[in-house]
């Protein structure tokens, strides 16, 4: 997989109130989410109960916006 196509992304999870990472990898049509907590694959639209919080791409780092 090409670097230019993978990046951490550190979560808040809603529901458990902790934070945590995932390793996204672009694929075709979107990203899908590598999870250590699981031996699955998921797809972010799946995560409803997760905000973002910042990224790190081996371009740089991205902080995201939180919802108004």
């Amino acid at each position: 997989i090409p670097e230019d196509d993978m990046f951490v992304m550190v979560v808040r999870d809603l529901v458990a109130r902790v934070g945590h990472a995932y390793l996204a990898v672009r694929v075709d049509d979107g990203y899908v989410l590598l999870d250590s907590r699981t031996d699955r694959l998921v797809a972010p639209h799946m995560l409803d109960e997760i905000t973002p919080v910042f990224s790190i791409t081996s371009s740089g780092a991205f902080l995201h916006g939180r919802p108004a």
